[in-house]
């Protein structure tokens, strides 16, 4: 594992790169790490949890899709959000 905290390529930086390495933020310094594996099947919570945040997310963009809704809720918006 490398550590950097002056690096002005990483700074600030963090995820995956390829498939090869993740940059990770600890204490204001990053760290450059092997990419983890997870070869654990997720549990039965998982599951529920992933699917009902699928299902939100789902109907939040078929809301934001809807005219009344992105005129009521836009000038509510800061500069780069939507």
């Amino acid at each position: 594992m490398s550590k950097s905290s002056t690096n002005i390529i990483t700074h600030g930086h963090s995820g995956k790169v390829g498939d090869q390495f993740v940059l990770k933020h600890y204490g204001g310094i990053t760290v450059i790490a092997k990419k983890p594996t997870f070869t654990k099947p997720w549990s039965p919570a998982q599951i529920a949890n992933r699917k009902k945040f699928g299902k939100a997310a789902r109907a939040a963009a078929a809301i934001g899709k809807k005219p009344e809704f992105q005129e009521k809720y836009s000038n509510k918006l800061k500069p780069r959000q939507n």
